[in-house]
């Protein structure tokens, strides 16, 4: 089985500190729960990154930029050759130009 090496991008890790600090507000013990969930799931697209869909929102870019949601949370990423590029972490009720300024 091939195996992709997963990097973050600037954007979706300072997107993942933000999602954190938000829900830390409310209840510290649910933020580390998303922290841990979000980079389960993001370190599990090493393998078999295409399982998810590609996003809808950047389909005219081509169908190497995908998307799975966890709880309200959007993950954007980018399958390339042999790597697989976190590129943005956005809420599901966020306008879709945010998703659509991807590159």
């Amino acid at each position: 089985m091939k195996l992709y090496h997963v990097i973050w991008d600037t954007r979706a890790k300072e997107s993942l500190k933000a999602v954190i600090l938000y829900v830390k507000e409310e209840s510290p013990t649910a933020a580390k729960k998303v922290r841990s969930e979000i980079l389960k799931l993001t370190a599990s697209l090493k393998k078999m990154p295409e399982r998810f869909s590609t996003e809808p929102y950047l389909e005219h870019k081509g169908n190497e930029y995908r998307s799975v949601v966890k709880w309200s949370y959007k993950i954007l990423y980018r399958v390339n050759e042999n790597e697989v590029r976190i590129l943005e972490i956005v809420h599901t009720s966020r306008n879709t130009t945010v998703v659509e300024d991807i590159e």
